[in-house]
């Protein structure tokens, strides 16, 4: 764990600075999860799911004084980094050391210590170059391959509708998703009765699949949502990787 200074003046703890810059870029300048129609007022209550070291629960709890924030994060090591962070937030957000999926189980975390962002419980669609070819976006290729070696981690997973319920949760304002490759599986993991409860979803879809893919599209349609999608910076005709912004109607 290292300390690193945000380009707006404050600083937090990280694992990788180069990876902090990236995140920097993508949610206080792109507003990758703030754009594309989604807003957010002073009291929102926001799901973060795949908080990674925190930037975002960060960015929220500052531009919206009254709002809370639920964070989630598998990774022993990513987690002890988020807590760290959102210290000085306590009464305002609550952090889960776990993922959020379909059922509640214990399942294999692949961590990558060089580029903790791309840690994921689902690395089938490493071996098509996908992230290592977004990763050379942000470092030279060969820190990219070297950030592909994997420690692997036993984490737990729950569903979304048993921490509603758990916390009692009347209404989430935001369910922000990074959670590679398992959006599917989050989504599936929350109730009938819950997702009225949720008004707007904004997630990272990356290439999971054509079918996976209509899925997402279909449960989102079926639950009352329009939905919108915008390519990503980084996608590629080969990888494809859009933003997906979802609204109750």
């Amino acid at each position: 764990m290292e300390k690193h200074k945000l380009p707006n003046g404050e600083t937090i703890f990280c694992i990788n600075k180069h990876e902090v810059e990236f995140l920097y870029s993508e949610i206080y300048q792109d507003k990758v999860y703030t754009s594309g129609g989604i807003s957010l007022k002073e009291d929102s209550v926001v799901v973060d799911a795949g908080a990674n070291i925190g930037l975002f629960t960060i960015y929220v709890l500052e531009k919206f004084p009254k709002s809370s924030v639920y964070a989630f994060e598998p990774s022993p090591e990513t987690f002890k980094v988020l807590k760290e962070n959102t210290k000085k937030y306590s009464s305002r957000c609550k952090i889960f050391e776990v993922g959020l999926s379909n059922k509640e189980e214990e399942a294999k975390f692949h961590f990558y210590p060089n580029f903790s962002t791309f840690s994921t419980f689902y690395p089938d669609h490493l071996s098509m170059g996908g992230d290592k070819s977004r990763m050379e976006n942000v470092v030279d290729s060969k820190s990219a391959e070297a950030a592909l070696v994997p420690k692997e981690e036993i984490c737990k997973l729950v569903t979304l509708s048993s921490i509603i319920e758990k916390e009692k949760i009347k209404q989430i304002d935001l369910l922000k998703m990074d959670v590679q490759r398992a959006e599917l599986y989050v989504l599936e993991g929350i109730k009938d009765n819950d997702w009225v409860k949720i008004k707007q979803i904004a997630f990272e879809l990356h290439h999971i699949g054509e079918e996976e893919t209509k899925k997402i599209d279909q449960l989102l349609s079926q639950k009352g949502y329009r939905v919108e999608k915008h390519e990503d910076k980084l996608s590629t005709k080969e990888v494809p990787i859009y933003m997906v912004y979802a609204f109750r109607k």
